[in-house]
């Protein structure tokens, strides 16, 4: 039999509190943060920011596509958790591009 060597797996409500974070991912893709799910994340931005970080393994690759204002929310979380590296990819206006800029940044690894 032949094993998978990656699988992408997409988080259903953030990080710290989905099921996917037992998975311990090598690296974890933050692509965007807006105000959702208010209740559970938190009511602000970098409040939220910082709960989806937290999705990274403790010794993990994050790779993030914020605006520069959450960044440091991002790189906190990261710290806290012991993730091991934070690449910040600057944001454009289409989402879509900067998905694809993060998947590829994330295979090159």
């Amino acid at each position: 039999e032949r094993g998978g060597g990656w699988a992408v797996v997409e988080c259903g409500l953030g990080g710290r509190r989905d099921s996917t974070n037992v998975l311990g991912a090598e690296v974890a893709l933050l692509t965007s943060v807006e105000l959702e799910h208010t209740e559970v994340l938190g009511d602000t931005l970098a409040a939220i920011a910082a709960e989806k970080a937290a999705i990274v393994a403790e010794r993990g690759a994050l790779l993030a596509c914020v605006p520069p204002h959450l960044t440091p929310a991002v790189r906190e979380e990261a710290r806290r958790r012991r993730g091991g590296s934070v690449t910040q990819l600057p944001p454009s206006a289409d989402r879509d591009a900067d998905n694809v800029e993060l998947a590829r940044v994330a295979l090159s690894r």
